[in-house]
């Protein structure tokens, strides 16, 4: 009998030892959870590729906690780098004496001696080419989005960019920043910080270097790629397509083209789309070959980048910091200014008259004599961008687009995509209008919107009844809301000027499908 009750207590135990085991082994825990409370939340993207952890790596965790932050963050960017290993485990247990890097220097070209091309800290040549998603964990902390606000601090539109520096230099493109007021970023974990300073800009280049106010501990600067790439080579971008957060595109490199006046250019394959301006463009070693700006919209899928040995030569002919303030980001200091109009030297001139070709390709619809809140003329986009058959959408839904008059359109649109984008409605007239982006002689037009009531009007009086702009014989779309159900549209209809240039204004459902035509402001 005793003999029976005791192999039965040695059955009992094995199988709670078992059971217990069992629970270990299937009971992953995430990084980001076992962190919480230990380490800075950051460091989560350090550790990200430990993914579910072992005995061994929460040991390794575990002992990060008692070192000082400086330790901690050499260790867990070890870890980003090269993988965990026992031997990494032992270094931490042991106490190892280690180097802490104390260098604010940028990631990117170092100046040489004349003559001598730019140095890069590059990726080892002998590592081999890393998996897509392996790479994206990597490159995640380093990109960052951008929001621009207007002088009363109302959100104007969004970009992407990527740390160039461990001081906290963003780069990104010229027109994701032109004709804002104030600017901030926010990274990877969700946190929000301010620029603060102006580095560099160079509108003909479209790129603009910005200094954020970071702690450095929380800046992962990309590297750039000291080699043009061959056609043919697999890359992938890594940004904010409309709104649309920590979005990857691959593709290869299509063409290296050079554009007189302008330099050379890489066109890829991998989609971009407004909100990708700014975005890094990257090899499978994770170097930064490009930055992504601009798509042709005469075509399919052909997208452009400015290559790194731009970025480089911008970066080593940088000026002098400017501090900044957000009531004066957009105001004009003696050496710097980021200005509203892409093309200022012929706009602020005013020297368009109606129907002139405007800077954007576009025709001039109306003048209103003289600059006053940033503008005096207004474009209609060329008819080639236009949309049929689109919803204005918010039914049953007053939202608050109510401007009828001449310099309401912007501000209209503005309430409606941001709605939309909040009900993740992007298929909508003003939306669409919002999200337009358009290259004309090699600079990028992003400050369109949704003309509102009168000025749907004007476009009809000054360009339609004059045969001109290609519109149709139909129903389009003003910014201006009528109601909670209802919005203002025209139908454009009278061709002949002695009749009048009074197409027939009315309002219709928000769910009716008409043409949309965007307009912008300069």
């Amino acid at each position: 009998m005793k003999r029976n009750i005791f192999i039965l207590l040695t059955v009992v135990s094995i199988l709670i030892i078992f059971s217990v085991a069992l629970m270990f082994a299937s009971g992953a825990i995430d990084v980001k959870d076992y962190i919480k409370g230990k380490l800075p939340s950051i460091f989560s993207f350090y550790l990200s590729s430990l993914e579910d952890l072992d005995s061994y790596e929460k040991e390794f965790i575990d002992l990060l906690e008692k070192l000082p932050e400086e330790k901690q963050e050499y260790y867990a960017k070890n870890v980003y780098k090269n993988g965990f290993s026992l031997e990494l485990l032992k270094e931490v247990k042991d106490g190892k004496k280690v180097q802490i890097p104390t260098s604010n220097l940028p990631i990117i070209p170092q100046e040489k001696p004349v003559g001598s091309s730019p140095s890069f800290i590059n990726i080892p040549q002998d590592k081999l080419i890393e998996s897509l998603p392996s790479l994206i964990k990597k490159i995640k902390p380093s990109t960052v989005i951008i929001f621009t606000y207007d002088d009363k601090g109302e959100f104007l539109k969004l970009g992407s960019g990527f740390f160039l520096s461990q001081s906290g230099d963003v780069i990104t493109n010229y027109h994701v920043i032109q004709g804002a007021s104030s600017a901030e970023i926010k990274t990877a974990d969700e946190k929000i910080y301010p620029i603060t300073d102006i580095v560099a800009g160079d509108e003909q280049c479209d790129l603009i270097c910005l200094s954020v106010n970071i702690p450095s501990q929380f800046v992962y600067p990309l590297s750039l790629s000291k080699t043009i790439p061959e056609v043919g080579e697999r890359i992938f971008v890594y940004g904010s397509p409309l709104g649309l957060e920590n979005t990857v595109s691959d593709g290869i490199v299509s063409a290296i083209r050079d554009v007189p006046d302008y330099g050379r250019i890489i066109q890829i394959t991998a989609p971009i789309s407004p909100g990708s301006s700014g975005s890094p463009v990257l090899n499978m070693q994770g170097e930064v070959i490009g930055i992504a700006s601009f798509q042709s919209i005469e075509g399919q899928n052909l997208n452009f980048a400015i290559p790194s040995e731009r970025i480089s030569s911008f970066i080593l002919n940088q000026e002098n910091k400017i501090s900044i303030s957000k009531e004066d980001f957009g105001r004009e200091s003696q050496t710097k200014k980021i200005q509203k109009s892409p093309v200022p030297s012929v706009e602020e001139t005013g020297t368009y008259t109606l129907r002139d070709i405007g800077p954007a390709g576009g025709l001039i619809f109306y003048d209103k004599g003289s600059y006053s809140n940033g503008w005096r003329y207004l474009e209609a986009a060329p008819v080639s961008t236009e949309w049929t058959d689109k919803q204005w959408e918010s039914y049953e839904t007053l939202i608050g687009a109510t401007g009828t008059g001449i310099g309401t359109g912007q501000s209209n649109t503005t309430i409606i995509a941001t709605w939309l984008k909040g009900h993740s409605k992007t298929d909508c007239a003003a939306k669409l209008c919002d999200d337009l982006s358009i290259m004309n002689n090699l600079v990028t037009y992003n400050d369109w919107f949704l003309p509102s009531k009168d000025e749907l009007n004007l476009m009809y009086a000054n360009l339609k009844v004059f045969g001109v702009s290609g519109f149709a014989y139909d129903n389009y779309w003003s910014s201006s809301e009528n109601s909670a159900t209802t919005a203002w549209y025209q139908y454009l209809f009278n061709s002949d000027k002695t009749q009048g240039y009074h197409g027939y204004q009315y309002y219709s459902y928000k769910t009716t499908k008409y043409r949309v035509r965007a307009v912008r402001a300069f």
